[in-house]
């Protein structure tokens, strides 16, 4: 008995008394650490990884290695507390530390869009400091629609925003872009609108381009140059060259002529 005590003093002791070390606290997201480990005369720079207090299984003893989250048998959204011993006068590099980012614990809990086009969004944790943005598919890519902002927030963690229906099927979707640029999305939800499909009056203009009612819409010249944007029944054209233009409307892609 006495000898086991001296044994994990001595581990103790080693690791305190000769080691430096790294500690990482968040959530695993189900996206493993990867750690640069720096050769340190005859070996390497590392010592030992533990997580959650338990020691890892990796193989420390290369220039690179994984820490496995998974193969601790840590389920995603678990908390996480790393410690990398390492010895004086080196450190590893943990390229990825913010995978596992207390930022990282936002998720959408649920995401609603209702008939009279009110759109409501459920989040958990920190949205961050930049909008979430409101997306709808039209013209075969997401086009970003309004940023959801705190003003927007009818309640701690759920905001409320209006949608404007395209005929036919509808898609929305919210995406918030995390501190490292990364983007995580809400489900895509669909709804269908009664919507009555609109055309454009008059396919020649000098000055006003006219719709059946109002949309959104965007503007892109013969050589795929984007010219404007924006919402109404009508657009102001006098002012673009004469010539070919593709128009952007209502869910469907049209053109017309400047004279």
């Amino acid at each position: 008995m006495h000898r086991f005590c001296l044994s994990i003093f001595l581990f103790l002791f080693l690791q305190t008394g000769f080691s430096q070390n790294i500690i990482l606290k968040g959530v695993y997201n189900g996206v493993n650490l990867f750690v640069i480990n720096p050769t340190f005369g005859n070996s390497f720079c590392t010592d030992s990884v533990y997580i959650n207090e338990n020691p890892g299984n990796y193989e420390i003893h290369s220039n690179a290695f994984e820490i496995n989250f998974e193969s601790m048998g840590i389920d995603s959204g678990s908390a996480v507390n790393v410690v990398i011993y390492h010895k004086e006068g080196c450190k590893p590099v943990v390229v990825n530390s913010e995978a596992i980012s207390l930022q990282n614990n936002f998720s959408f809990k649920s995401f609603k869009v209702n008939r009279n086009g009110t759109v409501i969004v459920s989040i958990s944790g920190d949205p961050g400091p930049e909008p979430m943005k409101l997306q709808q598919y039209r013209w075969g890519k997401w086009v970003n629609i309004t940023d959801i902002t705190e003003a927007d927030s009818i309640k701690p963690n759920e905001y409320s925003v209006k949608v404007r229906y395209h005929n036919g099927e509808n898609q929305f979707r919210v995406v918030r872009t995390s501190e490292t640029g990364n983007d995580i999305f809400s489900k895509v939800v669909k709804i269908r609108s009664q919507n009555e499909e609109l055309q454009i009056l008059s396919s020649k203009v000098s000055d006003i381009l006219k719709f059946s009612g109002e949309t959104l819409y965007e503007i892109f010249d013969e050589k795929g140059n984007f010219m404007r944007d924006g919402y109404g029944s009508e657009i102001d054209v006098s002012d673009l060259p004469r010539g070919k233009y593709f128009i952007n409307y209502d869910n469907k892609t049209g053109t017309f002529i400047k004279k």
